[in-house]
């Protein structure tokens, strides 16, 4: 009978604590690395749409500098899931027509905003961003354009710096502590 409640005893098929400390550090360390790569998948997602920002802006610059007749915007814009950049073109009355070269820049996990001085503003759907350029010169064009264009997520964000006598443009990037 001794024998018998021994080997029952023996073959409970628990788990010792040591086991239970081992899976739960190992769960620590797989949750550690699941959170270091989504950081690194919307740091890569802020840093793309900051290069295609950057990209269709001097696209438009260019292209807005080349035309003969009418006027060319580079419109950034909210729709559904996410932010888009497209140039236009309009008679200068400022109503525009697509040209159908529209390009996403990021998922609505991030948020673009214009930067005024120390005014922050989220670009809303319905309500798209125009940037407008001298033909001559290149320079951005108009009272409503922002001295920067941020691209921003949880921790950091991304600044297209508008340099506006000029129709160009650099990046910024900041994290916060």
């Amino acid at each position: 009978m001794k024998e018998k409640m021994t080997k029952l005893n023996s073959d409970n098929g628990g788990f010792t604590l040591l086991e239970l400390l081992v899976v739960i550090l190992i769960m620590a360390v797989v949750a550690g690395a699941l959170v270091v790569t989504v950081s690194g998948v919307f740091r890569s997602s802020q840093a793309r749409a900051a290069k295609v920002m950057e990209e269709g802006i001097s696209h438009g610059r260019i292209a807005s500098m080349s035309m003969v007749e009418g006027t060319l915007a580079v419109k950034i814009s909210k729709e559904g899931s996410g932010y888009y950049i497209e140039t236009v073109t309009g008679d200068g009355s400022g109503d525009y027509e697509e040209n159908g070269d529209e390009k996403e820049l990021c998922s609505n996990l991030l948020t673009i905003s214009t930067v005024n001085g120390s005014d922050v503003s989220e670009i809303e759907e319905g309500s798209p961003l125009y940037l407008t350029f001298d033909k001559g010169s290149g320079a951005f064009k108009g009272s409503g354009t922002p001295d920067r264009i941020r691209i921003t997520r949880n921790d950091s964000y991304t600044d297209v710096v508008l340099v506006k006598d000029t129709g160009r443009t650099y990046r910024e990037t900041f994290e916060e502590e």
